[in-house]
Formats: C-alpha cells, sequence, structure tokens
C-alpha cells in the first residue's frame, strides 16, 4: 500500500479497540544541537517530561541523531501510554517484559503484585507475555516502535481484544543505503549480495531472491533499473520478516528463524509523484482496497514450520514518498480458553481491516509536548 502521511488530532482519546500509526521525523527538530550534549539545552523542554534514567538514556548516544530518535521514541511511547490507558503522564511509564525483554505498559488486576516487571529500556515490544497472564496485570494497550534515518514510527493497539493479540513494526530507510548496495551489487553480483545476508533468510527465500535476477526486467514500469527492482524486493523481505518477528515478541536470534518463510513478498505500489502524473495512483488505489478487504498484500503467504501462518495481518507501505518502507503486523488472536486447539471466536474487531490500511499520522513535535504537559508532565 502506498501510504500517504496525513495530520490529525491526537488527544482524543479512544473508547473501544483502536489502531494507531504514528510517524515522527527528527531529522529537523533542535537544528541548533550540534552534538548530543547540546542537547541538555536545546531540547530542554522534551527532556523534562522525562524521569532521571530515561534523561540519561538519551544523552549516553554518541551521535546527536541517534539521541534524538531516542528521544522521540520515549515520548512516542508515553504519549500512546496516555492517550490509551487514560493516565497522567507521571504514570505513563513502561516497564519491560519478563520473557521478551520488550516495553510494556501493565495495570494491576485483582491480586496481582509487584514481581515481573522492570524498567523499561529500549524498544521493541509485542503482545502480552505468559508472564503477563499469569502474575494478575492487565494491558489497557500494546505498542511497539521501530526508528530509522530519522524516523520514529509507532503502533499502537487500545484495549486489545483477546490476551492473544500481538503487534509489530518495522521500518527500513532503502534511500539511506540504495546507493551503498547498489555498489557491492555492481562490484560482486547479485548472488554474493544475497550470500552476504542469508543467514537471516529461510533457504528458499534466498533462493527465491537469486531468481529475480532472471526474471526481472531490465527496467520496470516505474522507470526503476533491475537492480534498484532486485534491491526493492530485498528491502520488502527484509521489512516484513523483521516486523512478523517483533510481532512475535521473539529476538531476531531465535532458532525458528529460518523456519519462516514469506513468500510472493514484492514491493508496494510506488507512491505518485508530486505532480501526480506517473500512472501509480490507480496502483495505489487498487492495492489500498486489497487491504481493506483484509489481503496482506498482493499474494503474500507467510509459512512456518512447514504450515501455512493464518491468524497474522502483515502489511507493507511507504513512508515519505519511497524513502521508508514500513511493515505493521498485527496477530488479533481468539476468544477462548483453548486458542491451541483452534476453539474460540476470531477476535478481529470490526473494521481491523480498515484501521490497518489506514494511513500513517504524522505527528509535530509542538503538539506531543503540549499534550505531554496538559496530561500533567512529571508534576
Amino acid at each position: 500500500m502506498g501510504s500517504q502521511t496525513q495530520s490529525a488530532d491526537i488527544s482524543a482519546a479512544p473508547s473501544s479497540t483502536t489502531l494507531i500509526k504514528w510517524v515522527l521525523d527528527t531529522r529537523p527538530l533542535w537544528p541548533e544541537a550540534k552534538q548530543t550534549k547540546d542537547l541538555s539545552s536545546a531540547a530542554a523542554r522534551a527532556l523534562a517530561l522525562l524521569r532521571p534514567e530515561e534523561r540519561s538514556g538519551v544523552l549516553r548516544y554518541y551521535h546527536v541523531r541517534d539521541a534524538k530518535l531516542a528521544l522521540g521514541s520515549a515520548l512516542l511511547k508515553r504519549l500512546a501510554i496516555v492517550r490509551c490507558a487514560h493516565v497522567p503522564w507521571s504514570a505513563a511509564v513502561p516497564s519491560r517484559d519478563p520473557r521478551t525483554h520488550k516495553p510494556v505498559f501493565r495495570v494491576p488486576g485483582s491480586g496481582s503484585g509487584d514481581a515481573g516487571l522492570a524498567p523499561e529500556g529500549g524498544d521493541g515490544g509485542a503482545g502480552p507475555s505468559e508472564g503477563g497472564r499469569e502474575d494478575g496485570y492487565v494491558e489497557p494497550l500494546l505498542f511497539n516502535v521501530s526508528h530509522q534515518a530519522g524516523l520514529v514510527v509507532l503502533l499502537a493497539l487500545a484495549a486489545p481484544p483477546s490476551r492473544a493479540t500481538a503487534i509489530g513494526v518495522d521500518i527500513v530507510c532503502p534511500s539511506e543505503r540504495r546507493d551503498r548496495d547498489r555498489t557491492t551489487v555492481s562490484r560482486d553480483g547479485w548472488s554474493q549480495y544475497v550470500a552476504m545476508h542469508e543467514d537471516v533468510f529461510s533457504p528458499e527465500e534466498a533462493a527465491r531472491l537469486r531468481a529475480l535476477v532472471s526474471t526481472l526486467p531490465p527496467r520496470d514500469s516505474n522507470g526503476r533499473d533491475r537492480t534498484d527492482a532486485l534491491l526493492a524486493h530485498f528491502y520488502a523481505l527484509w521489512c516484513l520478516r523483521e516486523g512478523y518477528v517483533k510481532m512475535t515478541g521473539d529476538a531476531l536470534l531465535a532458532p525458528w528463524l529460518r523456519d519462516l518463510d514469506m513468500r510472493n513478498v514484492a514491493p508496494p505500489p510506488l507512491p505518485p509523484s508530486p505532480a501526480g502524473g506517473d500512472g501509480t495512483g490507480a496502483a495505489i488505489t487498487a492495492e489500498r482496497a486489497r487491504q481493506i478487504r483484509g489481503e496482506t498484500g498482493p499474494g503474500l503467504d507467510i509459512w512456518l514450520h512447514g504450515e501455512r501462518v493464518r491468524d497474522a495481518d502483515v502489511r507493507l507501505e511507504w513512508l515519505l514518498g519511497d524513502e521508508y518502507m514500513v511493515c505493521t503486523a498485527v496477530r488479533w488472536g481468539r476468544h477462548g480458553e483453548v486458542e491451541a486447539e483452534g476453539e474460540g471466536t476470531d477476535a478481529a474487531p470490526q473494521g481491523a481491516a480498515e484501521m490497518m490500511a489506514s494511513p500513517f499520522v504524522r505527528l509535530d513535535m509542538e503538539d506531543v509536548l503540549a499534550e505531554a504537559e496538559a496530561a500533567g508532565g512529571l508534576a
């Protein structure tokens, strides 16, 4: 799907199952900060919204661009918690899942204690862990963050419909690495380029990537040459896999990774040019219609351990033209206590396909800070 970001009122709190897709561009923020230490003054208002340990985590980065990403990520996670859990800013503190070590937000249920929760640190996240089910805590939202090359994206689900619900998001920046990768492909060949990354793909995926060199035309309908088209397929597969793995809550070194097989992978249709005359608008409209109908992309097929995955909605879209590619993944789960046996009812809420197909909302830092302060800040 060729997503176009949109602006929206981010202050209206959801009262039912709601999917949130946010993007924050940190590149133009605090331009006077040339080094990380400069953020202490340049971004003082934003840093004042974080606890001392959170501020230290931001300011420990050597490169200011990485520190800005960490700061944006911390603010977006807290804002999502405020919005979805209806708590003040001071209480919107993520904790760490004891099994996955990913950030979560839990509130006590009946009979719960404080065991199993640790201060949050780092990005990631997925659905409720087994520990979350056993210790009496409930999760009013699920959230997942990814960032690269100046952009922070957040996927959050308010009022998840099932304990088995899980989400994941991943962003890649083809424009950041395309020139470097083209040089490598030109020097070493496509097969060797695939071999450099083969350990993170299934054998079948690597074989299909190699075969593309003989099936793709010298130049596609969008004017891309074969190398650009090959790399677009590579970036798409990479992004889809990472988004799916983050949804599961398992690390990228999970033993089953090479048993995960993404079939019929293709990059999303290129977004239209600013002039709108490149003919891609109709393709994007058709792709959006397919996604609203609940189809996981143009033929995308996911297999794990030799069995087809049928309970995950995994999508791929562009952000900011063709600068960034984003994967969103949701496993809605099933209601009922015997999910492993396939019983219970589908937990996907009404309008799930429309929520998944909705564009990312581009946030303005000034609006984020104003809402955080209106929610009480750390006071």
